[in-house]
């Protein structure tokens, strides 16, 4: 009897378009989910089109315009047009996995590069490898040692601004003093010598939880060598892989130290050196909210980048209450709680820039709320957002994630948001606190702002409620010429969220039955919706603390000092600080003379 053999297959070639529009109107699933492109979809690829030969490229397309669909087009776009490998990236799998079902619906190919070395399907990496699917993971799985996205056609990152801190945690050590306690001793013990007896008492005092240190590391020779002794035999991965990349340009890295953690890290990611990124034809950061373009340029560690804005309302409606500043401090907690007992969904979002101040937030509002709430985290979100979606009683508590969660219609309501977005990490916490850089953050403080404020509102028809909390955030929001910088729309939000804190004076109940009302009664939030039109705000303004050139410089500072090239990080460094004459940007300005010395 003779043996059936397979057939083969006949290669398939793809049909490659002029455009990525005409790309769109030939797939063959998009016609049953995705009908037609909406106005600032087809807006951004044209001007993608105009920008196609440019290395790095930013597109901002605002909450519920579809970016997801845009990024996913021009990545088929270019891989049908060179037939080379291209990766999309997002921040968590739960993000990717929603890429791949928006990519099935449009009937476009992706390979599910998602997970570690053990659990990837070999073939999904083929199929990227040999350009024949658009590789869809995360951040981390380009960023770190041994990355499964290789150098590619084009990079398509999504949420930017966000995906920043896995960018820099590459080439970030950080040693955390509870999780890692002998190395945490070991290594503050070996930076002693290049810490002021000032500096030594705040870092060991358990009330300076916020202060964060500079170790004056290069005055000190026995230090470097000495934390060399220590980290070479750290035995954790989380800090024994970043160490590799950073161990040998530790003149070009900083010292942060404080009572909670040591962390040791570039001023921007070294991005050049890593050729799964540097070796990219081109680079697309996605975005709802831009911001400046320096920030980008720092955090990706690029010297240029070009823009596409499309101009798009911010959709959804915000009710926002500040209860702080007609309340006492300890309170407050009393009137979110009062405010959770009464409604009958009972989940709530908290964003706040770090882990303490969420969980602090937490801790003071959960003892109140009944029902008692679980608490969840990013960890438990990672995969999906279904362990918060489905609870009958969660609060999901997240640090400096202001992008990349998406919350629409009953899956969330009510948002609060605790501190001030200012400073989120080490080094930013540092630059405020002791270079006076406040006004040089304002940017990513407003981006973070209108970013977390988006996040439970995903469309035209959504709402939420936004409870402003912690007298630093308070602080940053009501000052005329910081709320002028925000969008229009927001901005009569936030005056009519003041303008209720009066109704609130006068009666300690009033804010929690205004708000129950706006979450259960159509017809309350219609009245609510008017009287916010009826608002006549001038037209936004923009920040004139432009800071692209000082992006810039940084990153060519940076590149100088991992290369050695101390002559030409200090003619960069004296050139900041010569061109900067501004009075905002003063302690920017000491910062880079202190560069000149060789102590930053």
């Amino acid at each position: 009897m003779e043996n059936k053999r397979p057939e083969f297959r006949k290669p398939k070639v793809a049909q490659s378009y002029e455009t990525p529009e005409e790309l769109f109107s030939k797939l063959p699933n998009r016609a049953k989910s995705h009908g037609y492109l909406r106005g600032p979809q087809t807006d951004a690829l044209r001007d993608y089109i105009k920008l196609q030969d440019k290395s790095d490229i930013a597109c901002e397309l605002p909450t519920g315009t579809g970016k997801t669909t845009v990024g996913l087009l021009i990545a088929e776009w270019r891989r049908r047009q060179t037939g080379e490998k291209v990766a999309y990236l997002t921040l968590t799998n739960q993000l990717a996995k929603q890429v791949l079902r928006e990519a099935e619906n449009l009937g476009i190919e992706c390979a599910n590069l998602i997970g570690t070395k053990e659990t990837r399907d070999a073939g999904e990496v083929g199929r990227y490898t040999m350009g024949r699917a658009i590789g869809v993971t995360t951040f981390s799985n380009l960023f770190n040692v041994n990355p499964v996205v290789q150098a590619s056609n084009i990079l398509v990152f999504d949420d930017a601004h966000s995906g920043e801190h896995s960018v820099a945690s590459m080439w970030t050590v950080k040693i955390d003093a509870e999780a890692h306690k002998a190395t945490y001793q070991e290594v503050l013990a070996a930076l002693r010598p290049s810490l002021s007896e000032s500096q030594y008492r705040v870092i060991t005092d358990e009330s300076e939880y916020a202060a964060v240190e500079l170790a004056d590391v290069h005055t000190h020779a026995d230090v470097l060598t000495n934390i060399t002794s220590v980290l070479d035999d750290a035995i954790e991965s989380s800090i024994r892989y970043p160490w590799t990349v950073i161990r040998n340009n530790l003149i070009a890295c900083l010292f942060f130290v404080s009572v909670r953690e040591v962390v040791i890290r570039p001023i921007t990611p070294p991005t050049h050196t890593h050729a799964s990124f540097n070796e990219t034809k081109q680079r697309l950061y996605m975005s709802a909210t831009l911001g400046g373009e320096g920030d980008l340029l720092r955090g990706y560690g690029v010297t240029s980048i070009e823009t596409i804005r499309v101009k798009h309302a911010q959709w959804g409606r915000r009710y926002i209450f500040m209860p702080s500043l007609y309340f006492e401090e300890d309170e407050c907690p009393q009137v979110v709680s009062s405010i959770w007992n009464e409604v009958s969904t009972h989940r709530a979002l908290i964003l706040a820039p770090s882990f303490p101040i969420a969980n602090r937030t937490f801790d003071a509002l959960s003892p109140g709320m009944t029902p008692s709430p679980t608490k969840l985290t990013a960890w438990d979100i990672e995969n999906s957002l279904s362990p918060f979606t489905t609870s009958e009683s969660a609060v999901l508590c997240l640090a400096g994630r202001y992008d990349g969660v998406d919350l629409p219609g009953d899956d969330c309501r009510l948002l609060i948001m605790a501190e001030s977005p200012g400073a989120i990490g080490a080094l930013e916490r540092h630059l405020r606190e002791h270079w006076k850089l406040g006004p040089l953050l304002r940017r990513r403080e407003r981006t973070r702002l209108i970013q977390g404020m988006g996040r439970c509102t995903r469309d035209a028809t959504d709402f939420a409620v936004i409870i402003l909390l912690g007298q630093s955030l308070l602080d940053s929001i009501t000052p005329p010429a910081f709320s002028k910088t925000l969008p229009g729309e927001i901005q009569r939000e936030l005056e009519w969220g003041l303008e209720q804190g009066e109704v609130a004076r006068e009666d300690s109940d009033a804010l929690m039955q205004m708000v129950v009302g706006l979450l259960t009664d159509e017809e309350y939030r219609k009245n609510a919706n008017e009287s916010i039109a009826e608002l006549d705000i001038p037209d936004q303004i923009s920040d004139e603390l432009g800071d692209e050139d000082s992006g810039k410089a940084e990153v060519l500072y940076l590149r100088a000092m991992w290369s050695y090239d101390y002559l030409g990080a200090y003619q960069i460094a004296r050139r900041i600080a010569d061109d900067i004459n501004k009075p905002e940007l003063a302690g920017y300005r000491g910062a880079s003379r202190r560069r000149n010395s060789g102590r930053v």
